[in-house]
């Protein structure tokens, strides 16, 4: 609910998301955002799902401003249901469009939706392609996190350009269990699994 200067409620909006089951794979090659995504963006902050950097595949997400000079948030969040899992890890592939190092760029997890731990930052992050492997209960436990049916895993941008100027693609993400032999996931697998 918004109320402007008067007090009067300017817009009610009730967002309901489901949680995407466990194990997790989106490359992203609907096009779209799949289940279990939501977005968050403010000013003017931009989320594209895009077939100009993709990692595999045609597609992938693309977080940055769509004006220049106006600092500006763009986040994917997915969630998860981790009720009961043990030995869970994030897996991605992700690059930078020379990006400014800010303390807002990163990868963040929740339990609650409200209070975000940052996992990892893209402050120097790569040119080009990179996976990362995020071992998630060691980083749930070093904030006392507890997995739930509405686990958070954010991946955000802040700056001020566009890319390719400055920017983020998230490509190829994976929640899979630790041990992974002989069982197939879902996606490519091109590079270190």
């Amino acid at each position: 609910t918004a109320r402007n200067a008067g007090g009067v409620v300017s817009s009610t909006h009730v967002v309901t998301i489901t949680a995407a089951a466990f194990p997790f794979y989106d490359g992203f090659e609907a096009g779209s955002l799949g289940a279990g995504w939501s977005v968050f963006t403010d000013t003017q902050g931009r989320v594209q799902v895009s077939s100009t950097y993709p990692y595999s595949g045609a597609y992938s997400v693309l977080l940055d401003s769509q004006k220049e000079y106006v600092y500006s948030t763009a986040s994917i969040i997915l969630t998860i249901d981790l009720e009961g899992q043990v030995g869970v890890v994030l897996d991605f592939w992700w690059r930078e469009f020379d990006d400014a190092n800010h303390s807002q760029d990163g990868v963040f997890i929740s339990d609650d939706g409200l209070t975000w731990y940052q996992i990892l930052s893209f402050n120097d992050g790569p040119f080009s392609f990179r996976q990362d492997v995020i071992y998630l209960d060691a980083r749930a436990e070093d904030y006392g996190l507890t997995f739930n049916d509405h686990f958070q895993i954010k991946f955000q941008f802040y700056d001020r350009f566009s890319v390719p100027y400055t920017g983020y693609a998230i490509d190829e993400v994976r929640v899979r269990p630790e041990a992974v032999t002989g069982v197939e996931i879902g996606g490519p697998t091109r590079g270190n699994v």
